[in-house]
């Protein structure tokens, strides 16, 4: 975990690989978070304008993660988890992340 200042809470942390099945047409991708002992894997694709990552959470209730508002310096993320197989969601977590330019060293 790393904790948001200005948020004022814990943000988990982990790394996520993509590889992309040119014959589905999708992403697989899979987040590991060490800190939290979890591995979570997803279908990423695109819908209009959002990217859209849908699996599976350990409770084993239907969960997506949405990256929306993509710009070239910023992206707002959000999950939701589904108790009703997909008939409506709640949102869990939300972030706007933005890029921070750093100048040019030497």
């Amino acid at each position: 975990m790393t904790y948001d200042d200005e948020l004022k809470k814990a943000v988990p942390v982990g790394t996520t690989i993509r590889v992309y099945d040119p014959g589905s047409g999708v992403w697989k991708s899979t987040w590991i978070s060490v800190i939290r002992h979890t591995v979570q894997t997803f279908i990423a694709h695109q819908f209009r304008e959002d990217v859209i990552l849908e699996g599976i959470t350990e409770a084993a209730k239907p969960e997506r993660w949405i990256f929306s508002e993509i710009k070239q310096d910023s992206f707002t993320w959000h999950s939701e988890e589904s108790s009703d197989d997909g008939e409506s969601w709640t949102l869990t977590e939300e972030m706007v992340m933005k890029r921070h330019h750093q100048p040019p060293s030497g």
